[in-house]
């Protein structure tokens, strides 16, 4: 799937559909085939298969993916609400979803509120602030947003994931670049394979000037995990630092596995508008299933 190669990733999800406990995951996986192949109907019949299933939430949340790009959006915020016999950890990570789809289709206050209504039910949750301080930095609350991820650190100063949440988005915003880049070598210093923190590094590099030096970690970052966000950086840097011909190349490639990104294609657009996500493969002739 990563590397784009959806014939051999398909030919490996059928050959485990008939095992027990591989099918629910394979299934999923086939839906996302779909979905990249452009078939929507195809991506919502797999996902219903999976209702019942521990990969039923995902389906859910790919399904509610599909009817917002469809334009439905009330209909993919309803598929998001958590079901009656949910546990409390889906039920946050309903509200969660509904709230970060809400918030990237353009209704931010709304989404803050239900953000807002799940802290008041579950006070101290720091999955949800942390997903509050996401959505106001998205509506351009950039203050808000810092002083949120201010106090997560200050309570959770190990946690690598809030270092990090907080230098990349003072070095996105070019704020205090200098503790940007200390807040998010200290993660890194504890994950220094995460791609993620790597990304963020390679970034605060790059806002600091040093273009060069940001090379490296993004494309190991992108080795790592070929992720659209992370090529939009990588071939960004790529540019900067004088070496278009790679640039495109790194967009050409993360527009194969994650071409609806919308940060790469925003900067996409910005850089090499005639760049276009590679057609997909027909699909194989699909196996019978009827249920997971």
């Amino acid at each position: 799937m990563e590397s784009g190669d959806y014939a051999v990733a398909e030919q490996r999800c059928q050959a485990l559909i008939n095992d027990p406990n591989s099918a629910p995951l394979a299934v999923y996986y086939l839906g996302l085939i779909a979905e990249r192949r452009g078939d929507d109907v195809a991506a919502r019949r797999d996902y219903s298969l999976l209702s019942g299933t521990s990969f039923e939430p995902q389906g859910r949340r790919r399904v509610a993916a599909i009817l917002y790009r469809q334009g439905e959006r009330d209909a993919a915020v309803r598929v998001l609400n958590a079901t009656r016999d949910a546990d409390p950890d889906e039920r946050i990570r309903s509200e969660l979803a509904a709230a970060d789809l809400l918030s990237v289709s353009g209704a931010a206050d709304e989404a803050i509120s239900r953000i807002d209504s799940a802290a008041k039910r579950s006070p101290g949750n720091s999955e949800i602030a942390y997903q509050r301080a996401v959505l106001l930095e998205r509506a351009g609350r950039v203050d808000a947003a810092v002083a949120e991820l201010e106090s997560l650190h200050r309570a959770r100063p190990l946690d690598a994931s809030v270092t990090n949440a907080l230098g990349y988005t003072l070095a996105d915003h070019k704020r205090d670049l200098p503790r940007a880049e200390q807040l998010i070598r200290a993660a890194l210093a504890t994950q220094p394979d995460n791609p993620a923190l790597l990304d963020s590094l390679g970034w605060v590099l790059y806002r600091r000037g040093q273009s060069a030096a940001a090379v490296a970690p993004l494309t190991r970052a992108f080795r790592l995990l070929h992720d659209g966000d992370i090529g939009a950086h990588w071939g960004e840097v790529l540019w900067a630092a004088g070496q278009k011909t790679e640039a495109r190349a790194a967009w050409q490639r993360a527009l194969t596995v994650d071409p609806d990104n919308a940060l790469l294609g925003q900067t996409v657009r910005r850089f090499a508008p005639t760049l276009k996500a590679p057609k997909p493969p027909p699909a194989l002739e699909p196996a019978p299933r009827t249920s997971v």
